[in-house]
């Protein structure tokens, strides 16, 4: 390419690769993905430093300009290759497609450190290659996860964990997701990863919340809910279930919730089979789990229905 288009690469890392992605982590921030948050925002910022410092450096009058900084950048990208390789020792547990990516991102900063202090253009050159292949993949996942959001399950492989979070629900996996903390009057439901496969399941799960706020606020109190449901696979048939019991739990005993990728829920299968409004469900206050176990019970025949309807015979769940 001409020599000038340094300028243009300067310009797309301050804007695109620095300001846009740093946006990006604090999006994921609010989804409760501290993970994408505190990576997107540490190469935000990484490339709006270089856009800033690119400009600088190319205006004749500053004291930066041609000016070599080798020691110097050999740190910073040798720091950069250093947490990026701690961030990648976490990614097994994100996506397969971000335990590849991350690997092309650190051997591209080690090599460019190399190249810095050696003078050794076949490191440079070598760099390159990682990085046009990183960049090739994480336009990939990209594309990938717009393409299964937009379907509602994994079309394009590679965005599966590596070694799969996903458990199966019992009385002790369920209590083990729930936290209460009293100063904030906060319930805390991590249920990443979940399977929920049945109506005891659901049964389970409804029991365990309910038990956790009793014994933590008391009987009688309502608290704020904080839930996370990223990854978690739910039978189609099941979701009228769930959601219905989920909505009699909001109204007995939440002030207020905030649910975290809960597309779940959206998975509902269309069907005219008529299923029992919210308003039906809440024209009495559930106090008991056998009020609560009595609305999931007028749930259950439309539940079995849309079973019936469903496509295959196999009942496995469906990744979300």
């Amino acid at each position: 390419v001409e020599s000038d288009f340094d300028a243009y690469v300067v310009a797309y890392g301050l804007v695109y690769g620095g300001f846009t992605q740093w946006v990006a982590g604090i999006l994921s921030l609010f989804k409760g993905d501290s993970y994408s948050a505190s990576l997107f925002t540490l190469y935000g910022g990484y490339w709006m430093a270089y856009g800033v410092y690119g400009m600088i450096s190319q205006d004749p009058i500053s004291t930066w300009h041609g000016v070599g900084l080798p020691r110097g950048l050999t740190g910073l990208k040798v720091l950069f290759g250093v947490i990026t390789f701690m961030y990648w020792t976490i990614s097994w547990r994100k996506s397969q497609i971000l335990f590849v990516i991350l690997p092309c991102v650190w051997m591209l900063l080690f090599l460019q450190a190399s190249s810095y202090t050696t003078n050794n253009t076949q490191a440079l050159r070598a760099a390159g290659y990682f990085g046009f292949v990183g960049a090739m993949l994480a336009l990939y996942s990209a594309y990938a996860e717009l393409v299964n959001e937009e379907f509602g399950r994994h079309v394009l492989p590679g965005l599966k964990p590596v070694w799969s979070l996903a458990s199966g629900v019992t009385p002790e996996n369920v209590a083990s997701r729930l936290s209460y903390d009293r100063k904030s009057n906060t319930l805390f439901v991590h249920f990443k990863g979940l399977i929920i496969n049945s109506e005891e399941d659901i049964e389970t799960i409804m029991h365990g919340i309910v038990q956790q706020i009793q014994d933590g606020a008391g009987q009688g109190k309502k608290v704020r809910c904080v839930a996370n449901y990223a990854d978690v696979s739910i039978r189609k048939d099941l979701v009228p279930l769930y959601w219905a019991s989920a909505q009699q739990i909001q109204k007995t005993y939440y002030l207020s919730i905030e649910r975290f990728n809960a597309d779940v829920f959206s998975a509902a299968p269309q069907t005219d089979i008529a299923m029992p409004t919210m308003t039906d469900l809440r024209s009495a206050p559930l106090t008991t789990m056998n009020e609560l176990a009595d609305a999931q019970a007028r749930m259950r025949t439309a539940s079995s229905a849309v079973m019936k309807t469903r496509e295959g015979p196999d009942g496995e769940p469906d990744q979300i």
